[in-house]
């Protein structure tokens, strides 16, 4: 085979007839178009992800009369929750942050506001592990969905069976036991009397 460059640097067949000085355009050319097109690209992501910010601003806007019009009272938006979990042993912190917490008929909820295609879907599994991790940390009365694509507001329920904690419940478990024991105690004596 030939080599495309001679030992004398000049370039055989018709590129040898071009000098260097005609490459120079269309080089400068396709650089300035490439940089524009970064630019273009840039602007189309910007504009892209600043609609998707101002739908989903309006979505939380709309959000707030959808909540209310249902009855429930906001007793606070964008609520944080300082949480943490180990990984190996070593703790790892993190904030989770709910979009409304509400209040209805003497009951706590953690309402999530949703816009778009799939994300309003319970049945996303984004959104389902979003709701379980809220069902979780808050331990809300009920969770509440408000889909803004159909305006509407959905009462999600885990299936989860989980122990009381509350302070009545406590009481109530005591006083049984102090009950047990008492009955206990009266047949213990009657068996040695």
């Amino acid at each position: 085979g030939t080599s495309p460059i001679r030992l004398d640097g000049k370039l055989p067949c018709k590129l040898s007839s071009m000098n260097y000085t005609d490459l120079a355009l269309p080089l400068i050319l396709l650089t300035i178009g490439g940089f524009l097109a970064l630019k273009i690209k840039k602007w189309l992501n910007t504009r892209a992800m600043r609609k998707r910010f101002d739908k989903g601003a309006q979505a939380e806007i709309d959000a707030v009369e959808l909540i209310e019009s249902n009855g429930f009272k906001i007793t606070e938006d964008q609520s944080e929750v300082d949480c943490s979990f180990k990984v190996d042993g070593e703790k790892t912190s993190y904030t989770l942050r709910a979009d409304y917490l509400a209040t209805k008929n003497g009951k706590k909820y953690v309402i999530e506001v949703k816009s778009g295609d799939s994300a309003p879907d319970p049945k996303c599994s984004a959104t389902r592990r979003q709701l379980l991790e809220y069902d979780h940390v808050y331990r809300p009365d009920g969770l509440l969905l408000a889909d803004m694509k159909e305006v509407e507001l959905h009462t999600i329920e885990f299936d989860i069976d989980r122990p009381s904690h509350t302070w009545l419940d406590k009481l109530k478990a005591a006083t049984l036991f102090l009950a047990i024991g008492v009955a206990i105690g009266f047949a213990w004596h009657s068996y040695l009397t």
